[in-house]
């Protein structure tokens, strides 16, 4: 956070809050939606996992990748080791790493990755 220009962290708050509801609310749910995860662990300890699961026949799509900041390039490992799993086990030849929510630190990192293309994204809203 530290390297965050101060004009984004009150966004990368309140994201870490709305995050955190929905790890929350998809380890809950884990089985019941079908999901596919992979934890991290380093010398017996958890240090990142990630959770996605099946879009359409030929996409799948991770939902949350979480890993420890001090760990260099576990984000990475995850990240690959977990694509070759949804590759097997979904039979994906894409994979949806989602958006970077428009922090610019992430969009250089998932652009990093060569991604085969990019679509828009959408955001639904209830009315209230």
């Amino acid at each position: 956070m530290k390297y965050m220009p101060k004009v984004e962290l009150d966004a990368f708050l309140d994201g870490i809050n709305y995050e955190r509801f929905a790890i929350k609310r998809i380890l809950k749910y884990y089985h019941e939606m079908g999901l596919f995860g992979m934890v991290l662990r380093i010398d017996g300890e958890v240090m990142g996992f990630t959770v996605g699961e099946r879009t359409n026949e030929t996409t799948a799509t991770i939902l949350i990748e979480k890993t420890e900041f001090d760990i260099l390039g576990s984000a990475q490992f995850i990240f690959r080791e977990f694509c070759k799993l949804l590759k097997t086990h979904y039979g994906s030849l894409y994979i949806n790493a989602g958006d970077d929510m428009g922090f610019e630190n992430l969009k250089k990192v998932k652009l990093s990755y060569r991604p085969a293309k990019l679509l828009p994204k959408y955001s639904i809203y209830q009315k209230n």
